[in-house]
């Protein structure tokens, strides 16, 4: 992952923001973005996971845009998933040593409340206060194949919920 490939594609206010510590939306970006390298990458940092990176794209990555995809992604896992395994976060996040996994857990800071048993080695987490980008077919996906979020399972997950209210207190 060449620093010196990303300037060449991406211009330095969305290399900016990838690279924010602080920033997880870029869908704002992406629905301003033109055609080619640029959109992709916004498209992938909007909805997508590290799975989705092609090779194609991780060689307009930085290091520092990889780590924030990773972060990414194990935000999305921790707004679907209450209990992950280090495995699954390693597989899911490409990473490598299992210490990795609770380092990754840990740089979402106040983006999620969990908790890690070192034991089980697992990660359970209690409360997700942000999540990502919802996609609502704004523009045609061309990178990720199934957005981690979109507007159509929200609203499906909301009547399920309703129902299930509804014949609870029946």
């Amino acid at each position: 992952m060449d620093d010196e490939l990303c300037s060449a594609d991406l211009s330095e206010p969305v290399v900016t923001a990838l690279e924010d510590p602080s920033r997880i939306h870029y869908k704002d970006l992406w629905l301003k973005s033109p055609p080619g390298a640029e959109q992709r990458i916004l498209e992938l940092f909007s909805f997508g996971k590290v799975k989705d990176a092609g090779a194609e794209l991780q060689m307009l990555l930085t290091a520092t845009m990889w780590q924030k995809l990773r972060r990414l992604t194990m935000l999305a896992l921790s707004c679907q998933v209450r209990v992950l395994s280090y495995e699954q976060i390693r597989d899911e996040c490409a990473l490598g040593a299992c210490d990795e996994a609770e380092q990754l857990a840990m740089s979402l800071g106040n983006l999620v409340e969990l908790s890690i048993d070192q034991v089980k080695r697992q990660v359970v987490v209690r409360k997700c206060c942000d999540c990502r980008d919802v996609y609502n077919g704004e523009r045609p996906l061309t990178v990720v194949g199934s957005p981690t979020a979109s507007g159509q399972e929200i609203l499906q997950d909301l009547r399920r919920w309703r129902r299930k209210l509804n014949n609870d207190m029946l």
